[in-house]
């Protein structure tokens, strides 16, 4: 039952962290001149709304600061985060995202394209941030049509609330079959604790060294992770031979499925 419910959620976790072809498509980088974006930027008025570097006067708190950009995954939630798509979502943000916030300042192309190329310079890139230092893991953006549901929203909240629910019984439910696994491997009350106990110890360590790592490549897809790991775990705890490969299978589980 907890191995149908895992899988249940992988599938899941799939419709939300796949990414969309059609959204993830884009032109090569535009050529704007950063130079003229900069004071673009100054001159549409966006600092009004956004924290800017570099631009003098732009300290705004009402939409999110700019400050590391460079280190974004993807933009508004749906185009992955290049300079066509900074452009795009520049001269028209209405049309990626009817229900957006952001005011259509009625940039022109060219304009647009100034800007785009002024945010992608390297003072937007923090140092500090290491988003998608593994490259080929950056987190993708959602598929479009799945992020559009009304119960979007529901799903992701579901999905991690069904991943923590999972966490705390498998921490916990190893307490009530102790007694049978000293039975069954005919193994003193000491050594049979060992199974809840590894688990536990390995909790407290891997939580700071996952969540790190979650920041590096990304949560969704650490996430799905900890769940292929969580499935494959239970599987050989259930096929255990010994106390020992009992033990070393609830290590394995816990010591990546920490990214659920």
């Amino acid at each position: 039952m907890k191995c149908l419910l895992a899988l249940g959620v992988i599938l899941s976790c799939f419709c939300i962290s796949c990414s969309d072809s059609q959204v993830q498509a884009a032109a090569p980088s535009t050529a704007g001149d950063p130079a003229r974006g900069r004071d673009k930027i100054a001159s549409y008025g966006c600092g009004s709304c956004h924290t800017i570097p570099g631009v003098v006067g732009a300290a705004g708190l009402v939409g999110p600061p700019l400050t590391g950009i460079g280190n974004r995954v993807y933009i508004a939630g749906i185009l992955l985060n290049n300079s066509e798509n900074i452009a795009r979502w520049i001269e028209d943000p209405h049309a990626v995202d009817q229900l957006t916030v952001m005011p259509n300042v009625h940039a022109t192309p060219e304009d647009a394209r100034d800007m785009a190329a002024f945010l992608s310079t390297a003072q937007f890139l923090r140092s500090d941030e290491n988003a998608g230092a593994l490259g080929i893991w950056r987190e993708q953006a959602p598929l479009r049509g799945v992020a559009r549901l009304d119960y979007y929203p529901g799903l992701v909240v579901g999905t991690v609330c069904i991943g923590a629910f999972m966490g705390q019984v498998d921490a916990s439910i190893a307490q009530l079959v102790l007694p049978e696994v000293e039975r069954e491997f005919h193994a003193s009350i000491g050594a049979a604790a060992w199974v809840s106990i590894a688990y536990l110890l390995v909790a407290a360590a891997m939580l700071p060294v996952f969540g790190r790592l979650a920041d590096m490549v990304g949560r969704k897809l650490l996430y799905c992770g900890g769940f292929v790991v969580f499935v494959s775990g239970s599987g050989l705890c259930g096929l255990a031979p010994s106390l020992g490969t009992l033990i070393a299978a609830r290590v394995k589980i816990n010591t990546l499925a920490r990214a659920t």
